[in-house]
């Protein structure tokens, strides 16, 4: 008795896992990507140091969009320890090529963009962001 009560849990656990599966892959497919052109996305990333990295968005098709490197400012008076704040420059585009990512979500409503597999890029809401470097 006690060994049926257990595989009847375990089954509708199984049932109930693969319910909750399909209903985020739904939210997925039917969530309308946030995203417009001139959204600012900050990610950062490091394993001894913090490294901050800023895009725009210049183009966006669906989810599909096309991405420019911007320069930042140090926050004044941040500067201190090998570490400082930053802020993005919208506009101000460093020389490296634009790249192409497309807009993920796992849920429907979080979004990001995995610039590389350390960092995703999530929309700047504006403030600073630490940033450090070691020697």
């Amino acid at each position: 008795e006690h060994r049926d009560q257990a595989v009847a849990r375990w089954i509708e656990g199984i049932t109930a896992s693969a319910s909750a599966k399909a209903e985020r892959q739904n939210a997925r497919k039917a969530a309308d990507c946030p995203y417009q052109a001139g959204d600012v996305l900050h990610g950062s990333w490091g394993y001894d140091q913090t490294q901050c990295e800023y895009y725009q968005i210049v183009n966006i098709s669906g989810r599909r969009a096309t991405l420019r490197e911007i320069a930042a400012d140090v926050v004044s008076n941040s500067s201190g320890g090998m570490s400082e704040y930053l802020t993005p420059k919208p506009g101000h585009f460093t020389n490296e090529e634009p790249i192409t990512r497309i807009a993920q979500t796992y849920d429907g409503q979080h979004w990001y963009f995995k610039l590389h597999r350390s960092c995703s890029l999530d929309k700047w809401e504006g403030g600073q962001n630490y940033h450090s470097w070691y020697a």
